[in-house]
């Protein structure tokens, strides 16, 4: 029998915790502290998970019916719902990257440098820092990050590019720590 709101409002806190079934495994689980839990058995790989979908009410009933089948079509194509959760979390919003911001600082400061003092910094971005720095989220970089960075391109033996790479990143970070996206503990000077 299909799971209604109603019988989630009415179900009632016990001694013990206790499991109120929908279709297709999905279920809510009642704690004995009155939180209500959605929660999705599968089995992957011959290993059985559960995949945790959210509290209720923030996750409605039809919300965690969504979230069970969209889990299942995963399953059904070979992959994981918890992997793909994980993927989902780490990926980067790309408005906050190192690139994009790190591009939106170099146009909004052509009108301040030559035209041959922005190429330069520019092709330094593009040529070191972007293949290292350039997908991570801007508030994860930290000292150490710059420091590699700057050591990388002394061990090419290009000395005068990291003198030029070290400022220009260093400055660019520091613009960075008013509008809130380079955390405290970062020195964007080395």
């Amino acid at each position: 029998m299909a799971l209604t709101d109603s019988k989630i409002r009415a179900a009632k806190t016990l001694v013990k915790s206790y499991k109120i079934t929908d279709a297709h495994g999905l279920y809510l689980l009642v704690s004995t502290s009155g939180s209500r839990l959605w929660y999705f058995p599968y089995s992957f790989g011959g290993k059985e998970s559960l995949l945790a979908l959210g509290a209720y009410p923030q996750v409605t009933l039809a919300d965690a019916r969504e979230k069970r089948d969209a889990a299942r079509k995963l399953l059904a194509s070979g992959n994981c719902p918890s992997l793909y959760r994980e993927s989902e979390k780490n990926a980067v919003d790309e408005t906050r990257t190192f690139k994009h911001i790190a591009i939106s600082w170099h146009t909004s400061s052509l009108r301040l440098w030559s035209e041959s003092h922005a190429d330069t910094i520019v092709t330094c971005l593009k040529r070191y820092a972007f293949p290292d720095l350039g997908e991570m989220d801007i508030t994860e970089i930290e000292t150490r990050h710059l420091a590699q960075l700057i050591k990388a391109i002394d061990d090419k033996g290009v000395h005068d590019v990291a003198g030029t790479t070290a400022p220009s990143v260093g400055f660019f970070l520091a613009g960075q720590r008013p509008a809130g996206r380079l955390p405290r503990h970062v020195k964007p000077q080395l």
